[in-house]
């Protein structure tokens, strides 16, 4: 190594650039996070499509119900 490059280390001066990087790095980590959260904790609010269908089991008086269509399912007759 030459001298410059030992001076240069051994002041110290990368290493500070070292945590700058680091500090930078979990800023970001931290906000994408808190945007990942945000993203999945404020779509609960979102309003989304509702469906209103009658219910009768057999032998029993109709119920209303409504509710968000998650999985359909056809049953032949």
């Amino acid at each position: 190594m030459s001298k410059k490059l030992r001076k240069w280390l051994r002041a110290g001066s990368p290493w500070v650039w070292f945590n700058a990087g680091a500090v930078a790095i979990s800023i970001i980590m931290v906000a994408g996070l808190i945007g990942l959260l945000a993203f999945h904790g404020l779509r609960h609010f979102w309003p989304t499509d509702v469906m209103q269908a009658r219910y009768q089991p057999p032998g029993l008086p109709a119920t209303e119900v409504i509710g968000e269509l998650i999985e359909s399912e056809t049953v032949l007759a």
